[in-house]
């Protein structure tokens, strides 16, 4: 077996007590261990030490196995208790098993001691990770009761037969019926025939294609606006989700404004989307982290071939689905922080050709022209993603008739007069992604409006105006340019210019992050308000090496610190905390010297953190939810690197 094991003896007789140790070390176990024959010394020995295993003679001067097996088991349900007699029956043996005792052994015969250990210590292990996943779907299901329960957004979930099987406190008040006359009820039951077959098949269009769609209904003189996607189970659609807004003052509003009016509607929209993430995205996001390390943890404890790793992985990946969702929903609204990575634009314009295929129709062909090399730069690669099918819509709807898409990547070298003529590009290799439509073209009035928000050629209520904004600000906030070249009756061409990054710095993958992240040493303070996450992030704290301090605001983690009268390597904080801040906490720490860098995380949007300050340059940051491997390496980019200077 080749282990080191702490083991509890309880035996009044030190010649068993060796004898037992010393057929465990023949067996390969290295022994930890303490005798004790009392109760008393049951209790106190529980106290001073984590116990691996606790091997029990059955009957002592002063009390019995039985007994020491009931104070075990209230302290401790998992650990394996293992009876070692040399007179009991088979009968005792029996009471003893059904009293929690893991297995009986005959002091005579010890041949299945080594064996019994090794499978009962399996077990324990596989009792406490089943305990763990309990109490962790127990505290993500108490958190989003409480989140449909105070939710300001009307919330809603349907199984694949189209019945309510959860709603937010809200939805049933809107419908003016408890919940209990809601959930398991078919569409039919609860809304107007003509509204409820519209909702059936927008009901059953995003199960059988697997996409969201966003939809307006009226009920009862009021208007709705409504995001429904599907929640996957093994891979399949099963299930139903969608959040609801009351949209029915600025429809109203809507309805008595002219053409410039129209515009004010849409930016409404858009503030209404963006209030619509913001109010789930943080919970989300929490929620998604708990679930995803909890099922790393899981997935890496289980060995390659065992079903149950297959298992854990599809957690992993339902919650990443997840996540993308919610970045979706912030992305749409224009509150997504911007997560730039070291990128292969060539492989993010080819992960996205099934997909454009499937946008653009059938009577427009998809091209790509890759340049023959990766053409790497720091860029958010879901938002390019956006850039992309963006113009490939503008692109589809300028060829009515059909046409071509030209999708062309190049590494551009140009000279010093390229960027004089476009001052805000770093000088320096570029990497030029080029989209191009067979189409009608534009004039140069409307070439000269195009990235303007609201301006649009498109017939009323088939464009917004704020697509090409949209395009235009993530390639500024990428550090680029985008610029466009077309004539009437010769199509159009989006010129997209980004710096060049060494392709030897290509990012780490995610699924790799947690093998590059090293083991640390250093101490970190770790400060969370949410429970559930101060327990996680001690955890994978620990995992990694380092010593932890843990506090559950700002006040606590001062008097912490200075209790404790020396500083820490590292401060890991949430940023909005009841009280006190974890800017607030960080300068006070650094101005007291009780801590030397800080590592900032959040689940909020960008809105909600800028105010405290933590998005400025230099300062280390990372987004809910995140990874096991992905924390643990910033942990080590922060610690490596320089130390924070205390400053306001």
């Amino acid at each position: 077996m080749n282990k080191k094991l702490n083991i509890l003896q309880v035996e009044d007789s030190e010649e068993d007590a060796s004898l037992v140790r010393n057929e465990l070390q023949r067996g390969g176990i290295e022994v930890v261990h303490e005798r004790v024959d009392t109760a008393e010394d049951v209790k106190a020995a529980l106290g001073r030490r984590t116990w691996d295993i606790i091997l029990s003679d059955y009957r002592m001067p002063q009390f019995s196995a039985l007994d020491a097996l009931k104070i075990v088991r209230e302290v401790n349900p998992d650990i394996p208790f293992v009876i070692i007699s040399g007179t009991v029956g088979e009968d005792i043996a029996v009471e003893a098993l059904n009293r929690g005792a893991s297995d009986y052994l005959m002091k005579g015969n010890l041949k299945r001691l080594v064996p019994a250990i090794e499978r009962e210590l399996r077990e324990a292990a596989e009792r406490r990770a089943r305990r763990q996943a309990d109490e962790s779907l127990r505290e993500s299901e108490e958190i989003f009761r409480h989140f449909l329960k105070y939710s300001p957004i009307y919330v809603f979930f349907k199984d694949e037969n189209i019945k309510a099987i959860r709603l937010s406190d809200n939805y049933a008040t809107m419908l003016g019926k408890p919940i209990s006359e809601l959930l398991g009820k078919n569409m039919d039951d609860i809304f107007p025939s003509d509204l409820a077959k519209s909702m059936v098949a927008d009901d059953k269009r995003v199960l059988k294609e697997g996409k969201e769609v966003k939809i307006e209904e009226e009920l009862n003189g009021r208007f709705y606006s409504t995001i429904k996607f599907p929640v996957y189970r093994e891979g399949q659609a099963t299930y139903l989700a969608g959040f609801t807004i009351d949209i029915t003052e600025r429809k109203r509003a809507e309805e008595k404004q002219a053409k410039t009016e129209e515009q004010l509607r849409q930016s409404q929209k858009m503030e209404a989307m963006g209030l619509l993430a913001g109010g789930v995205a943080h919970d989300f996001n929490n929620i998604l982290t708990a679930i995803k390390c909890y099922a790393e943890f899981l997935r890496n404890d289980l060995a390659p071939g065992d079903l149950k790793r297959q298992d854990a992985q599809e957690i992993v990946d339902a919650a990443e689905r997840a996540a993308s969702l919610t970045r979706q929903l912030l992305a749409f609204s224009r509150h997504q922080i911007m997560v730039p990575r070291l990128a292969d634009v060539n492989g993010i314009v080819g992960n996205l050709t099934n997909m454009l295929r499937r946008i653009i129709g059938e009577d427009v062909a998809l091209e790509t022209r890759l340049f023959p090399e990766p053409c790497p730069a720091l860029v958010d690669a879901g938002q390019i993603e956006q850039v992309i099918l963006n113009l490939a819509v503008n692109a589809r709807d300028a060829m009515p008739g059909g046409g071509t898409l030209i999708l062309e990547t190049e590494i551009m070298r140009p000279p010093q007069e390229f960027f004089t003529a476009r001052p805000e590009l770093p000088a320096g290799p570029l990497v030029c992604l080029k989209v191009r439509d067979t189409g009608t073209g534009i004039t140069g009035e409307v070439k000269s409006r195009i990235f303007e928000p609201f301006f649009t050629t498109k017939e009323q209520g088939k464009g917004t105006g704020l697509g090409l904004p949209m395009v235009f600000g993530i390639v500024k906030q990428s550090r680029g340019e985008i610029e466009v070249e077309s004539e009437p009756g010769k199509g159009t061409a989006f010129l997209i210019y980004l710096p060049l990054a060494e392709a030897c710095l290509i990012s780490i993958d995610p699924a790799k992050e947690a093998k590059a992240a090293a083991k640390g040493q250093e101490t970190v303070l770790f400060v969370e308000d949410e429970e559930s996450l101060r327990r996680l992030g001690e955890r994978i704290l620990r995992g990694g090496g380092y010593t932890v301090l843990v506090a559950a605001d700002g006040q606590a983690a001062l008097k912490l610190m200075e209790e404790r009268g020396k500083p820490a390597d590292l401060l890991l904080t949430d940023v909005v905390m009841p009280g006190m801040s974890g800017r607030e906490l960080a300068t006070e720490l650094a101005r007291r010297k009780l801590v030397g860098r800080t590592l900032y995380m959040s689940g909020y949007i960008d809105d909600a953190i800028v105010k405290h300050g933590v998005l400025k340059p230099g300062i280390a940051f990372i987004y809910k939810p995140f990874t096991v491997g992905a924390v643990l390496l910033k942990l080590r980019e922060v610690l490596d690197g320089p130390a924070d200077k205390a400053k306001a």
